[in-house]
């Protein structure tokens, strides 16, 4: 095997690799086949998986506790291939229960997995979502614009046009939205010229205390913090006297990866009844009858893009939950939760990256009464940091932002910067 066929724990967990491995198991016709193969390919190319030195990938010429780190997870993971074919086998039970013997069942054995591995306090904080959110919709003939409302969800009077989603739940209206304007493409699967858009800000005060739940590649997410913890001085021991220290949180991370893959496993054909959509729908319906308000999760598209930082979520999209009104036609206490913000058509397109993020800055930096601005710093920074991830990433070999998409969020994120700028004048004058 060559240098460039080998494997790092980090390339292993890659949702590219991932993704191929999943391929790998097209043209097999029962999704339950499918899922005893992905966890036969699973098991068999992570036992192959080689340490961090041997690998091709930037993590190659990593700071050596780094190296020394990924090795050491690399070596407990393989110890606990146990750990993960269980976790396979009864994701795989989960579905066969649906499809054999009913949805309560099913839906029942899904809660007691989750419950029972302590799985489902996987909420992620409010902060992580208080960011600008994208909304498309298809344009149509003879509709010049959309309003406001055109843009929330689906009517509760026009649950019939529900569409069958990965994470839907049926006669159920959802709000989905992008982390940015390439996930609103993706998700579509249309052209920029013929989608409408608008973005939401969350309302940080709105969403406190509430739950989100936030499917993620676990693995990834921590080997993507390591540089930055290593550089900033701290001490990174894997183990400690000879064993691993946080021993149930590493089985918990597992499980949770493979409920992850397992959840985002891509869709081969689309028909009447999606397969891959079973264990995900169970999942959204059992979060919405447990008090969360909407979950997180990473798109299953193809993106050509490069060159983004590991930070960088601009694939990711969040559905939030929405509550029956019986004297309305949509959830209004959820609409009132956003700030949206709409295009009139007017707006200039010819913003840098520089421009946005000194506007910000200088938005930032006024001088105001000293009070908490949580609401409006906080969507602030995230933009900053959004902005400055994809800065020097190409899509189809174009700079980002420099793209018809990459420049419309330029557009979005300096009406942000006006609107929060008004806003936090407002909040001031209002406290003095």
């Amino acid at each position: 095997m060559t240098k460039e066929n080998l494997k790092c724990i980090y390339c292993f967990f890659d949702s590219k690799y991932q993704r191929l491995l999943k391929q790998k198991t097209y043209k097999i016709d029962r999704f339950e086949e499918k899922l005893v193969k992905y966890k036969e390919l699973y098991l068999t190319e992570l036992q192959l998986i080689c340490s961090v030195e041997k690998c091709s990938c930037c993590l190659a010429s990593s700071n050596p506790q780094v190296k020394k780190w990924i090795n050491d997870l690399c070596n407990n993971l393989v110890d606990n291939l146990p750990v993960i074919e269980e976790t396979f086998e009864e994701l795989i039970d989960i579905y066969l229960s649906f499809i054999s013997l009913g949805q309560k069942e099913a839906h029942d054995k899904m809660w007691s997995f989750l419950e029972q591995n302590e799985l489902i306090n996987g909420a992620t904080s409010l902060i992580g979502y208080t960011k600008l959110l994208f909304r498309g919709r298809a344009k149509k003939k003879g509709a010049d614009s959309f309003s406001e409302i055109d843009f929330f969800h689906i009517p509760f009077s026009k649950r019939n046009k529900i569409s069958n989603q990965r994470f839907s739940i049926s006669g159920k209206p959802l709000l989905y939205l992008g982390y940015s304007v390439a996930c609103v493409e993706q998700e579509l699967g249309k052209n920029l010229n013929n989608i409408s858009l608008s973005a939401f800000l969350p309302k940080y005060s709105c969403f406190y205390g509430n739950k989100v739940f936030e499917l993620k590649n676990t693995f990834l997410s921590i080997i993507k913090d390591l540089p930055s913890l290593a550089s900033g001085g701290c001490e990174l021991d894997y183990y400690f006297e000879g064993i691993v220290p946080n021993y149930n949180t590493i089985v918990k991370d597992l499980q949770m990866l493979i409920l992850f893959e397992v959840l985002m496993f891509p869709v081969e054909s689309k028909d009447t009844f999606i397969e891959e959509y079973v264990l995900p729908q169970m999942l959204t319906e059992l979060l919405r009858k447990h008090d969360y308000i909407g979950v997180t999760y990473p798109s299953t598209k193809e993106y050509n893009i490069s060159g983004e930082h590991l930070y960088s979520d601009y694939n990711q999209n969040i559905s939030f939950f929405t509550t029956y009104a019986k004297e309305s036609d949509w959830d209004q206490h959820l609409k009132n939760c956003f700030h949206i913000i709409m295009l009139d058509g007017a707006e200039k397109y010819n913003f840098t990256t520089e421009d946005i993020l000194s506007k910000i800055e200088l938005v930032i930096k006024k001088p105001r009464c000293p009070k908490n601005y949580n609401d409006f710093i906080i969507p602030l920074t995230k933009t900053l940091s959004h902005i400055e991830y994809l800065q020097h990433s190409k899509l189809n070999n174009i700079p980002y932002f420099k793209t018809d998409g990459g420049r419309l969020e330029l557009k979005f994120y300096f009406k942000l910067a006006l609107l929060m700028d008004k806003l936090m004048d407002e909040f001031s004058e209002a406290t003095l």
